[in-house]
């Protein structure tokens, strides 16, 4: 085995074998050094084995490519080796949303945090609504399956043995639909009796937080319970899409200040919360950039997060501003799953890239890689695992190549991973073979589940042709799963497989033709994969009557 045969991910920046080889590795000492933050030099010989690092960061980089390298003894011998490898950004982070239906069980986020380990994040975040069990606030999270604060204390020490920093997340400004649609929040809410989106019409229920004290003290009793779960001196405040401020409670201030004035005020009146409990917030940069051009202030012991999830956003310019004023941030490209079943891979990796890419050029911090669930998070597990791996080799490397792509999925996958990486990547542009491209969501998935976008008609034009293409293709893809199946990966072979069947069935279903009778079972499949990786409750895809359409 030669360098060339090394699948330590991300690769590292520099590498030197040696001749000989080892049957096992060695004893490791550990080495404090001056190296810079997250970095880790790992030298191999046959008798003898240093790690070198200068933080905790560092060290567990250094552990995960020793697991890596442990890994491959089970195929043969490892060349005697010399490693020094640094990350570009400093946070490497992941939030997946855990309130849009699928909140996940502990196996779930265990198997997601050792994934992590091994891709080298260093930052979880749990996007949270109303999925905390908050004391006194049942009526909010009922019927929703929460997390209690038993749960967030295990995942918080079991993250900490991964050098892996669980940031707490609690929206607290808008997206609070899910408290103001009861009696005993409207009095909080901007528009309590209702409001009009500017993209999906009139909503019955207010989602954002009038802005004042009330509303702030609110959040600080929120916080009080939520934040003693987490060691993080970090809370991801939120802040973002606040639709309707201006069209209720604070109408008269927007038009003497101005709507950016108002949010901004108010987001002051969060951040002296935050400081009040000794934490640093992230908040959504959405609002707080303002228009093009408009100037944008800087708030100290604050991290902006620009978020922007399809290629051809215009982070430079975003960046940019923030860089100009010396405002700390975070670019959060996403996984483009959401509003899909089975992922929109082209989006999702130029996203990535140019996310990438602009945070390098104008200083950033690091990379927030979010996965949504709008729509009732329909997509299974195994369909974010393209973009996690590409995030995690962009934000270590600045860069990821198809190799790279590769050996990052087969460790995820493990041997003989290959032609499952394939089937989700081909899975991911589905779309595309269709004539069914969206912003933001599948054009299969939106007109099968009927959802209403305003000014957008239904977006599935694709003719006979292009319908059998995309068939033909998920056929293919089924017959790439029969070849050398991953061991270690039946889970997610099953998930790429229900994926599969549910784009299939969404397919058959938007463009009115027969569904083949291999998906007769598919409801009882993904309820079963929903159980499997979720606390409890039930998928709207199922009460939307997805699966009840009569092909004849």
């Amino acid at each position: 085995m030669n360098a060339r045969n090394l699948t330590i991910f991300p690769p590292p920046s520099s590498l030197a074998t040696h001749p000989g080889s080892i049957d096992d590795l060695p004893p490791i000492a550990f080495l404090p050094e001056t190296l810079p933050a997250g970095g880790y030099r790992l030298h191999l010989r046959s008798r003898k084995g240093v790690l070198a690092f200068s933080d905790e960061g560092g060290r567990q980089a250094g552990l995960s490519t020793i697991a890596q390298l442990k890994d491959q003894l089970r195929v043969g011998p490892i060349p005697e080796l010399d490693i020094e490898d640094v990350p570009r950004l400093k946070v490497r982070g992941f939030m997946l949303d855990i309130s849009r239906g699928k909140v996940p069980n502990r196996q779930t986020l265990e198997e997601l945090v050792q994934i992590l380990w091994k891709l080298k994040f260093n930052q979880l975040q749990l996007y949270m609504e109303h999925t905390f069990a908050y004391t006194g606030h049942d009526c909010v999270w009922r019927e929703a399956a929460p997390w209690k604060a038993e749960d967030l204390l295990w995942l918080d020490d079991h993250c900490a043995l991964h050098g892996i920093e669980l940031v707490p997340n609690q929206n607290c400004f808008g997206h609070m639909e899910k408290w103001l649609c009861h009696d005993a929040y409207k009095p909080l809410a901007e528009c309590p009796a209702g409001f009009e989106h500017p993209l999906s019409g009139w909503k019955e229920t207010g989602s954002v937080l009038r802005p004042g004290p009330p509303s702030a003290r609110f959040i600080d009793g929120l916080l009080s319970e939520l934040l003693p779960c987490f060691r993080s001196r970090q809370v991801n405040i939120g802040c973002d899409e606040t639709w309707e401020l201006g069209q209720g409670a604070s109408c008269e201030a927007v038009q003497r200040h101005g709507k950016r004035q108002v949010f901004l005020a108010h987001l002051h009146r969060l951040l002296e919360v935050v400081r009040s409990h000794d934490k640093e917030a992230q908040f959504w940069a959405d609002v707080f950039l303002g228009e093009e051009g408009e100037s944008v202030g800087r708030i100290e012991g604050a991290t902006a997060l620009v978020w922007g999830y399809e290629p051809g956003h215009p982070f430079a310019s975003d960046l940019g501003r923030l860089s100009a004023s010396g405002q700390a941030f975070l670019v959060a490209p996403g996984t483009s799953c959401w509003n899909s079943f089975g992922g929109r891979w082209d989006a999702a990796r130029d996203n990535i890239r140019q996310a990438t890419e602009a945070c390098l050029a104008f200083g950033g911090d690091g990379l927030l890689l979010t996965s949504w669930g709008d729509n009732g998070h329909a997509y299974p597990f195994a369909v974010m695992l393209p973009p996690l791996v590409l995030a995690a080799a962009c934000a270590w490397n600045g860069s990821c190549d198809e190799a790279a792509m590769t050996s990052g999925l087969e460790l995820v996958f493990g041997p003989n991973g290959l032609p499952a990486a394939r089937a989700l990547i081909d899975l991911g542009c589905l779309d595309r073979a269709a004539g069914a491209v969206l912003p933001n969501m599948s054009g299969i998935f939106r007109a099968a589940l009927n959802i209403q976008t305003k000014g957008l008609d239904n977006p599935f034009t694709a003719d006979p042709g292009q319908v059998e293409s995309a068939r033909s293709s998920l056929s293919q893809i089924r017959a790439q799963l029969k070849v050398s199946p991953p061991p270690t990966a039946t889970t997610f072979l099953e998930e790429i497989l229900l994926a599969a069947d549910l784009t299939d069935f969404a397919l058959a279903r938007a463009a009115g033709v027969a569904a083949p009778p291999i998906l007769i079972d598919l409801e009882r499949r993904f309820l079963r994969n929903w159980e499997f990786r979720s606390q409890s409750g039930i998928p709207s895809v199922l009460s939307s009557g997805f699966f009840r359409y009569d092909f004849r």
